[in-house]
């Protein structure tokens, strides 16, 4: 098997209304134990990919403090490695804050890596996928560049401003285009790339001579006529998660365990930075029913249809419905909360009927106190 970077990009990354406030969408909780990252750094992982790294557009500090040395994703700590890329000089500049710059400026991994090919893919699109299958079908067509996307049929309302392919009958590339919701079929990009190293050299030299504020996306579009770019289908379970409303409806879908079995499989373990705390204590009045509870959490009330973080309080009486309850939380006694989402370290003691909408979630805020 040929040698593989795998570049987590973050770069033009959707935001989750106020949870992503302080933090990016790859270092957002998910699932009570997970964040959005570990799901790309675990597909790399399990696909045989031991060299990593983590192009990093913005909110350093939450990122920094999930991944700490890596060794969580990487099970060669000899030869294999999984680093955080920040462009420092272009932190402050959006136009200039792109992934191309990025590699640049970190153009470091790259040398320190023995990588034939680069598969840059997205924490904001969560799928489970194995790539050593796709990059034999990359070689096999020698292809300029590989991209990976689904058919979906429901275009009309889904995966919105996202890109689009559109493909000829060899299933070449020749355009990419937002998603304007005019068509129900349509071919998605998962904004995986599939590069030769030699390639995406020459892309990062004809970035710098052609435009400074180019993605690796804007290169790719801009020579769609140039390049033979060739598509690989993928089949599998695939979420969009582009605003706070995505991020409850579909955390809460996880709850139906063909949904979850979807996502989740005994032979494709999901990578993830451990914490040593103590099962969860149920008091004598808890009552739980279709959720997820994490480690550490003390639960004494009824929990229906919920996630519940790590170490969160659930005090006697209080009654949780379709809930998404991030770690370090605590639920008063008596408090009542339907279709609320309550960020890391948020308190519920004061105000003890909290209700949003399926639709629309009520948020509280990370480390408030209602």
């Amino acid at each position: 098997m040929p040698h593989i970077l795998g570049l987590a990009n973050l770069h033009g990354a959707p935001h989750l209304g106020p949870l992503t406030e302080r933090r990016s969408i790859a270092s957002t909780s998910f699932l009570g134990r997970y964040a959005f990252v570990d799901f790309t750094l675990s597909n790399f992982s399990n696909s045989g990919i031991d060299q990593m790294g983590i192009l990093v557009e913005e909110k350093l500090r939450s990122l920094v403090k999930h991944i700490g040395s890596g060794v969580s994703y990487n099970a060669n700590t000899k030869r294999g490695f999984c680093s955080i890329m920040y462009n420092e000089q272009y932190s402050s500049s959006p136009a200039y804050n792109n992934d191309i710059n990025n590699l640049i400026e970190n153009h470091w991994v790259l040398d320190q890596s023995n990588a034939d090919y680069i598969i840059f893919a997205p924490c904001h699109l969560l799928y489970r996928m194995d790539y050593r299958e796709a990059l034999q079908y990359h070689i096999k067509k020698k292809a300029s560049v590989t991209m990976i996307y689904k058919k979906f049929e429901d275009g009309q309302n889904s995966f919105i401003n996202r890109d689009e392919l559109k493909l000829d009958e060899n299933g070449r590339v020749l355009n990419i285009v937002p998603n304007k919701g005019a068509k129900k079929n349509i071919n998605i990009s998962l904004e995986t790339y599939i590069i030769s190293r030699s390639k995406l050299e020459e892309f990062l030299e004809f970035a710098k001579d052609t435009s400074h504020f180019f993605s690796i996306r804007d290169v790719l579009s801009y020579m769609t006529g140039q390049l033979y770019i060739h598509s690989f289908a993928y089949e599998g379970y695939l979420r969009c998660f582009s605003s706070e409303e995505d991020y409850y409806r579909f955390s809460l879908e996880l709850l139906n365990p063909d949904v979850l079995n979807s996502l989740f499989a005994p032979d494709w373990p999901i990578y993830t930075r451990t914490y040593d705390t103590p099962p969860v204590r149920y008091g004598d009045d808890a009552k739980i029913s279709n959720s997820f509870v994490s480690n550490g959490s003390m639960i004494d009330g009824t929990v229906k249809g919920s996630i519940i973080g790590r170490s969160v309080t659930i005090e006697k009486g209080a009654k949780i419905e379709n809930c998404i309850i991030m770690s370090d939380a605590h639920i008063g006694a008596n408090a009542k909360l339907k279709n609320c989402i309550v960020d890391n370290g948020a308190k519920v003691i004061h105000c003890n009927d909290l209700k949003g909408d399926s639709d629309q979630p009520l948020i509280v805020r990370e480390r408030d106190i209602v």
